[in-house]
């Protein structure tokens, strides 16, 4: 019975994803006083954004959000400004997309991602692959370790806190092999200290980069590590 203004609501949600959340708000709201609506996801793809215009969502913002493209896109919402800023602003889900095209011709390349949490396995996951990525999970440092060993990667994407072997413990194995030297190694981690980059450097890993993950930052990662020429599927 309480009227909003503004909506903002996660797509993937246990029970009821945004889209049905939103459209239900909907149904339940005089059309007089239906709140403007945003949905911040992960997934940035057509079918989604597709969905989400359908039941009247007026932006779709990668995760993860940045303070600048929310403003933009309260500012467009609730700052009347023109129609050319609001096309340009609200097609905010195209950020996703350029991220993408940073690695579209690196279609193919074979990435290993080491990651305890199932959630970020599921979310990173889906982001690599939607960019045309070969993705292989590893829940923890000594399944990391055994992959890289018994697999042929192009990069590893390691996570630095995980059970049974940490992730620079498993970088250090993994670089005693000599078969490995050039495999590029990346860590992820929470922690954006100089010295968590310094000790990740120091064990063998080729970069560094924080979560949550920034589609912008990974593409951009990635397309520097990764040699381009393997075809998909070969």
């Amino acid at each position: 019975g309480e009227k909003l203004d503004l909506l903002l609501v996660d797509w993937r949600m246990p029970e009821m994803d945004g889209i049905e959340t939103t459209d239900r708000i909907n149904q339940l709201t005089a059309p007089d006083r239906v709140p403007a609506a945003i949905m911040a996801t992960a997934y940035s793809c057509d079918e989604v954004i597709h969905q989400a215009k359908a039941v009247g969502i007026r932006a779709v913002l990668p995760k993860p959000l940045s303070p600048s493209s929310l403003h933009n896109v309260l500012a467009v919402l609730f700052g009347g400004q023109n129609g050319e800023d609001e096309k340009r602003r609200l097609a905010v889900a195209a950020q996703g997309r350029d991220a993408t095209a940073l690695v579209k011709h690196l279609a193919g390349a074979r990435i290993l991602l080491a990651e305890d949490n199932e959630v970020n396995q599921l979310v990173a996951s889906r982001i690599l692959k939607n960019a045309g990525l070969e993705v292989t999970v590893a829940g923890d440092g000594r399944q990391a370790v055994d992959l890289v060993r018994a697999g042929d990667f192009d990069l590893v994407l390691m996570d630095i806190q995980m059970p049974v072997m940490d992730g620079l413990a498993a970088t250090s194995e993994i670089r005693r092999d000599p078969r490995f030297d050039h495999l590029p190694i990346v860590a992820m981690t929470a922690h954006a200290m100089a010295q968590d980059r310094e000790k990740s450097l120091a064990v063998g890993m080729n970069d560094h980069i924080c979560k949550p993950l920034d589609l912008t930052e990974l593409f951009r990662c990635l397309a520097k590590w990764i040699t381009p020429g393997r075809p998909a599927g070969q």
